[in-house]
């Protein structure tokens, strides 16, 4: 019976001292791993703290952001369009593995219910065999000849158009 005890309390100990270990790593290091990215990138912002976290700091920096209205003429928007982090990849090789995809590392983000009922289930959101099918089904349409084809006839078709279907007021002249 000592033996087992031995056992279950070693068991127990390992799986305390692992659970510990990944709220260290969830709670101390992933922040600073962020923290860090980010400075890598440019991108400042208070310091993390342990317990708290910078959550009241960077609320009260969007809530100033927000209050600003932005220049109509500037193209400076990224901290209002996408805040969020991202890792880029910018290497051929790796972009290729990325869209690729074949032993599912890189899985596609869940999508919003209001989102897919919007889409449905189309190429942009399957996966797997699925994706292959489609794949298989919509490639021969993009082959380089195609295309040619069809951008010269877009060209014609544009050549051809007298420009009677443009409302004036969309040039900036009244209605």
């Amino acid at each position: 019976m000592e033996y087992d005890l031995g056992l279950v309390l070693c068991a127990v100990v390992v799986v305390f001292i692992s659970s510990v270990w990944s709220a260290l790593v969830y709670l101390t290091w992933r922040p600073y791993a962020i923290t860090i990215a980010f400075r890598k990138q440019g991108v400042g912002g208070p310091a993390y703290k342990f317990w708290s976290g910078s959550n009241e700091e960077i609320k009260s920096m969007q809530r100033e952001a927000m209050q600003l209205v932005l220049d109509n003429h500037c193209h400076d928007i990224t901290l209002r369009v996408q805040p969020q982090y991202r890792k880029w990849i910018s290497e051929y090789e790796m972009v290729k593995q990325v869209l690729a995809n074949k032993f599912g590392f890189y899985p596609k983000p869940d999508v919003p219910s209001a989102i897919f009922s919007l889409l449905g289930k189309g190429l942009v959101l399957v996966e797997g065999s699925e994706w292959a099918r489609h794949r298989r089904v919509i490639n021969p349409a993009f082959t380089m000849d195609k295309l040619k084809v069809s951008l010269l006839q877009h060209f014609h078709r544009i050549d051809e158009d007298d420009g009677s279907w443009i409302r004036p007021g969309c040039l900036g002249s009244s209605w």
